[in-house]
């Protein structure tokens, strides 16, 4: 599969196109209604999704002094900060505090869905330009296109019923990303310190900041962390976040191994006679994220020199887009609701062909390797295992080749190949 090749060439829009366009508003208003709006709610005594208690709970047991991650080993494994935007869950009863949190979830995937469609944009407009070539028209008419890449955007759609904190740092990326775009850095560096203390490994965007050289994220980011460490030793809440960084983080990927599509687990059960314990399996996470780190910071290092020889004005973009991959690939626990955090990758792809900057060698593999991430949830999974490994796992694999190739093709000095 090649990208036609219309650079330059005028471009009529017929038929074929606006059907297109709606296509891709009727795909994404099938998706939301089906899997956001027209999902039953919570009633009576039941709860949104088995993830969603230990959320109320926190925030009770924070009003009240209690550690919340003491309370119940591997219960609510994330840092005090996640508590306190939900503080008020505390102050109403179970089924209006359930109703709530399902309707701010939903609220928040679809807060992110609008924030893509209507924030993001690709380099340009020519507008100008007369006739438009299909790439200018793409440009032109980036509300569909945009439309048809969150219709797209399956690990959005799915796992919802688990009450996950999920969408909700979803629409955080997909807000960094906008205020990236749209060079509001310091806001930005703010909200990236909030995802950072919700889920942690969003600190592999510094080094992609860092490259890019846009300080100025980096320092709001910086500023923010201050602050929240000074209420830290304000309020004695170090002595939580440092028992959860030294008692519960550790061993989170081993405790649930069961349920993790990560890359450790899926060598687990590749190599079962060398990962077999504990211990194994530990040293087989760390080892995975250092080589990632490690990998990112080459990329990085070598993108940059490359962007400096090509002019590549876009390079802070590819580098957002190759550090927002190791949030799955290197986490020691992946559900599949995890792969919204790949957001920046998959958004920032769809605007590289409206920006003519994909070759067809790196968008025909490309293309198929999201195939295999999407595919995973949706269609993989019903096909069951294979020698005891779930196809599933195979969505981890396809986005840990499409991070090498996104970094090989960044450290090249043509970013159309």
């Amino acid at each position: 599969m090649n990208l036609p090749d219309v650079t330059g060439k005028p471009f009529h829009k017929g038929f074929l196109f606006y059907l297109l366009c709606g296509v891709a508003w009727v795909c994404l208003v099938f998706q939301v209604t089906t899997h956001v709006v027209f999902v039953p709610l919570p009633g009576g005594d039941a709860f949104v999704g088995v993830d969603y208690p230990k959320h109320r709970d926190a925030a009770i047991e924070v009003l009240q002094g209690i550690c919340p991650q003491k309370k119940e080993y591997m219960g609510f494994n994330y840092p005090t900060f996640t508590a306190l935007p939900f503080i008020f869950l505390a102050w109403l009863t179970p089924q209006q505090a359930a109703m709530t949190w399902t309707l701010l979830m939903r609220g928040f995937i679809l807060a992110g869905i609008l924030l893509v469609i209507f924030g993001m944009r690709p380099r340009g407009e020519p507008v100008s330009e007369t006739p438009l070539d299909f790439f200018q028209t793409l440009c032109v008419h980036r509300y569909s296109c945009m439309a048809m890449a969150m219709s797209l955007f399956i690990p959005v759609y799915f796992d919802l019923h688990v009450g996950n904190i999920q969408p909700f740092i979803f629409f955080l990326i997909v807000l960094f990303c906008v205020l990236l775009t749209h060079g509001f850095d310091k806001t930005a560096g703010v909200i990236l310190a909030a995802v950072c203390l919700i889920k942690l490994t969003p600190v592999f965007f510094l080094p992609a900041l860092f490259f890019s050289r846009r300080y100025r994220v980096l320092i709001a980011w910086g500023c923010a962390i201050l602050v929240y460490a000074a209420l830290l030793c304000v309020t004695g809440w170090w002595a939580w976040d440092w028992y959860l960084v030294r008692e519960v983080l550790p061993h989170v990927g081993h405790y649930w191994q069961g349920i993790s599509f990560s890359l450790s687990a899926f060598l687990a059960l590749l190599f079962p006679q060398i990962i077999h314990d504990k211990t194994s399996y530990d040293i087989a996470s760390k080892g995975i994220g250092m080589v990632i780190l490690v990998s990112l910071f080459v990329f990085l290092f070598y993108g940059t020199r490359a962007a400096q020889k090509s002019k590549n004005d876009l390079f802070w973009r590819d580098a957002i887009a190759l550090a927002s991959m190791p949030l799955v690939i290197a986490s020691p626990l992946v559900e599949y609701l995890h792969f919204t955090c790949v957001v920046p990758a998959w958004l920032f792809w769809c605007q590289d062909i409206m920006d003519r900057r994909q070759g067809k060698y790196f968008f025909t593999l490309s293309f198929f390797l999201w195939g295999g991430v999407f595919v995973g949830k949706q269609g993989l999974e019903s096909f069951g295992s294979v020698h005891n490994i779930q196809l599933v796992y195979f969505s981890t694999a396809s986005l840990a080749l499409l991070w090498f190739l996104q970094g090989m093709r960044m450290i090249s000095q043509r970013m159309d190949k």
